[in-house]
């Protein structure tokens, strides 16, 4: 939060220096005068309008640019103080947050909830790495003084890739056991700073009742998809399809009909409508491929820049099955390589129209699944298509493991 309060007193002195006070006369013959609960504007020419106008412009920028600067050299004191922890053996384990006793805080106005200035507090991922890296006690010194100094600025906090996390000042948590901040838009937006236009394609076919330890993969794949839909930012673009026996588009039941015809703004209102039409997916029946890749290169290609941006174009494609799609064969070929063919000439023709710029990422849920295909897929026949290493297959035999890929 920003308080303007040198700004806001300066506009408020302006304000009245523009007003007069009106002269009321008594009935006695000694005129008396006297202040009235009224003040109403003077009539000032428009040179002296301008150059209040001008003055106030002024002091806006120089305190938005006084509050901007204040927050950038307590992020560079900060980075510097992160950056010599790092290399330093003089690690601390703070208390966890989700540990703390509320009654040993104090509640803060300016944070909103009780907290202890006196120490950070850390909040650790249920699949935190062996032995992660913690902060220095410097490091929380140097928070402790942007905290003092600045006091427009409210929580800082620190995440790492092994999933550790320190803030300060220390408060309150719930739910350690499922908080990862690898997954939070910030630190998703840091680590891939491109602003990215992502078809997120489910397979809903009847395969996908399967059991794995008391939950369907239908019910893994969900979870998985809700995580990397919430932790995409703003910036980002999105849509999630399904495909069975057609392909099914997040429209209808009081969601717009342009979610139909291309990508979202990755809004938290849009990620909402996004969500729900994932939850309420059903179960249907086959595993028709075709038509649900091409719907997603149809979605990228109506939401591709048209001003140049870098926008990175990536295809999530999660199945648990080997696809069915209706096949002519007319040769001593198999079905089966007739229709495997088949998707992969439409993936590189579609992604031809992209100039190769499009990312496969296909996940397999279970056992199976085609995995040579995915992986052709995944890969697109490699480099001479314009697709490389970034494109990934991930065989998940145990699909709890899904959202762990990366």
């Amino acid at each position: 939060m920003v308080h303007g309060n040198n700004v806001t007193g300066t506009l408020q002195f302006l304000a009245i220096s523009k007003l007069s006070i009106e002269r009321k006369h008594s009935d006695n013959t000694d005129d008396r005068e006297t202040l009235t609960g009224s003040l109403r504007p003077t009539s000032l020419s428009p040179e002296a309008t301008a150059f209040l106008n001008i003055i106030v412009i002024r002091m806006l920028r120089d305190s938005v640019h006084e509050v901007f600067q204040s927050g950038v050299t307590a992020i560079t004191s900060l980075q510097a103080a992160v950056k010599k922890s790092l290399q330093s053996p003089s690690q601390i384990a703070n208390n966890e947050c989700c540990q703390l006793n509320v009654n040993d805080l104090t509640y803060s106005t300016r944070f909103g909830k009780p907290i202890s200035e006196n120490y950070a507090c850390e909040r650790i991922s249920p699949t935190v790495t062996d032995d992660p890296e913690r902060l220095s006690n410097d490091v929380v010194t140097v928070m402790k003084e942007n905290n003092r100094q600045i006091p427009q600025i409210k929580w800082q906090y620190y995440g790492t890739e092994q999933g550790m996390m320190t803030i300060y000042p220390a408060n309150k948590q719930n739910g350690c056991d499922i908080y990862d901040n690898r997954y939070r838009p910030w630190y998703v937006e840091t680590k891939s700073p491109h602003p990215k236009n992502i078809v997120i394609v489910l397979d809903n076919s009847g395969s996908m009742r399967q059991n794995h330890g008391g939950r369907t993969l239908m019910e893994f794949a969900k979870e998985s998809i809700k995580t990397v839909l919430y932790t995409l930012n703003p910036n980002d673009k999105v849509s999630v399809i399904s495909f069975s026996d057609a392909v099914r588009l997040p429209i209808g039941s009081g969601r717009p009909e342009c979610f139909g015809e291309r990508l979202a703004q990755a809004t938290p209102l849009n990620i909402d409508h996004l969500n729900d039409f994932l939850q309420s997916l059903p179960i249907d029946d086959s595993t028709k491929y075709l038509a649900a890749l091409n719907t997603s290169f149809d979605l990228l290609i109506a939401s591709r820049p048209t001003n140049g941006e870098n926008r990175d174009q990536v295809i999530l494609f999660v199945t648990d099955g080997k696809p069915d799609d209706d096949m002519a064969v007319s040769s001593t070929d198999s079905v089966e390589y007739v229709r495997n063919a088949a998707i992969l000439k439409m993936i590189i023709d579609r992604n031809n129209e992209m100039g190769n710029k499009v990312s496969i990422f296909t996940y397999g849920l279970g056992s199976d699944v085609d995995s040579d295909l995915l992986e052709a897929m995944a890969t697109q026949n490699g480099s001479a298509y314009g697709i490389f290493s970034a494109n990934k297959f991930y065989n998940c035999d145990w699909p709890s493991h899904i959202s762990n890929s990366s």
